[in-house]
């Protein structure tokens, strides 16, 4: 049998500011460790990503590859994309068997469409090699797979970079060019329970890949000519000692990369040896300026820990990111005030601010369906995308309060002084690359909206 899987072009989902030329592009990570997967199980498998194949047509891929089985994961804002494409495939030929996965449908498996004929939840791996054996045998297959994590990470195989012809990942990591770059994850779960992330109604051990196995991927990527890595880890520095292991290790292949960092576990000693070994840039979920917020959303971290993050990080040659949510079940705007003013006061080169999601199978899904400090106010899934829409409204917020919220909170941070000559000293040094100007830009142009008519 021949596997394709796919990925929908989503370049469009996940957008707050207007689009560019030039865009950066995230390996899809989840379907390039199936691929591995099941290639070492002896499957014909191959992908196609529309976010890197310009404009191939679907029904040119299909021609192509003349797959048995297509797969797709995705999100919950991606699932019209994914239908799209199933609907596409299966007239394109009814013969061809379509499955759907990923985050979105882990969380709600019995969503039921005509173009799906099957679907894995969880960690993919072992619940479609089972799917698939049991297709091949001719064998009756439940329409759900629940798929087991995988305990011993140090056993997938690494994915198949080398079988990437069009190399369309690009990132700008610590300067403006958008260069050759990768993602890897070192590690898989997430030991905390914060109430907005699917983790917190789907808790998985965290799983740690060796130091030496994360190494052996590490050394195919730079022979690729990979310069840049994103480590794909929900937290990077959850154990101190592995983190020095694990930058002792990347030192002598001289990459830069970057990498999501919990600020409690912040310590200066940890942060020199990330920086000595090529970390230019980190980002911090901060979440919210209001300490019973924090508390509430199950965050484990205080005020003072996050300033003290930041206040380490400072003494630092790295770029500084945080992020931001609006809409915390009983938000109010004295609390979203306070989230705005903690963000201008931290010593942040970028923050981003993203209205409250209640995605699927997240405790704060749960909080909403209930209205207990949260409402539902629009249930279309497409429009679950954080940005410049809100599907909630909080007792004293509306949905269109928190659009605007988020629109101010946006354009008071990068129109500040030291945001702006941080920006003009890099447009300076590369004037070609628009992309990593997008924030100021919309914020001076917001900026300009307000100010009274003279």
């Amino acid at each position: 049998m021949k596997i394709l899987l796919l990925r929908p072009d989503n370049k469009r989902i996940y957008r707050l500011f207007k689009e560019t030329p030039a865009d950066i592009v995230i390996p899809p990570l989840g379907i390039l460790y199936l691929d591995s997967y099941l290639a070492s199980h002896g499957y014909d498998c191959s992908i196609w990503d529309s976010r890197t194949s310009g404009s191939v047509p679907l029904s040119t891929v299909l021609d192509t590859v003349k797959p048995d089985i297509v797969g797709i994961g995705c999100t919950t804002p991606e699932i019209s994309l994914a239908l799209e494409s199933f609907k596409e495939i299966k007239k394109h030929s009814k013969d061809i068997i379509t499955v759907a996965g990923g985050i979105h449908f882990s969380a709600l498996p019995n969503e039921r469409y005509d173009c799906i004929d099957y679907v894995v939840r969880g960690e993919a791996e072992q619940g479609l090699l089972s799917l698939l054996r049991d297709i091949e045998k001719s064998k009756e297959h439940a329409i759900v797979t629940e798929s087991r994590w995988v305990e011993d990470i140090d056993s997938l195989p690494i994915p198949r970079w080398e079988k990437i012809n069009n190399w369309g990942y690009l990132s700008f990591i610590g300067k403006t060019n958008l260069e050759k770059m990768a993602s890897v994850a070192t590690s898989r779960g997430c030991p905390y329970h914060c109430i907005f992330c699917y983790n917190s109604k789907n808790p998985q051990p965290v799983r740690y890949r060796s130091i030496e196995n994360v190494e052996e991927e590490i050394k195919k990527l730079s022979l690729l000519g990979v310069k840049h890595i994103a480590f794909a880890d929900d937290s990077f520095n959850l154990i101190h000692h592995r983190t020095l292991e694990m930058c002792e290790m990347l030192k002598p292949h001289k990459l830069k990369w970057v990498c999501l960092v919990r600020a409690d576990r912040v310590k200066p000693d940890l942060v020199a040896a990330m920086v000595n070994s090529g970390c230019v840039s980190v980002s911090i979920g901060v979440e919210s300026g209001n300490k019973d917020i924090l508390k509430s959303v199950n965050k484990g971290e205080t005020i003072e820990q996050i300033r003290e993050a930041f206040s380490i990080l400072s003494d630092f040659d790295i770029e500084k990111r945080a992020s931001f949510i609006l809409g915390h079940p009983y938000d109010t705007r004295r609390t979203v005030e306070e989230t705005i003013a903690l963000a201008l006061s931290l010593p942040t080169d970028r923050a981003f601010f993203n209205i409250m999601t209640p995605y699927p199978s997240s405790e704060i899904y749960e909080w909403a369906l209930r209205d207990e400090g949260i409402h539902i106010t629009n249930r279309h899934w497409e429009d679950f995308r954080r940005y410049g829409n809100a599907v909630i409204a909080t007792d004293e917020l509306s949905s269109q309060d928190l659009v605007d919220l988020q629109k101010d909170a946006h354009r008071r941070f990068y129109t500040q002084p030291r945001i702006l000559l941080a920006h003009l000293s890099k447009l300076i040094h590369s004037p070609s690359q628009e992309l990593y100007f997008r924030p100021v830009v919309e914020a001076l142009r917001w900026e300009q909206e307000i100010q009274p008519e003279v």
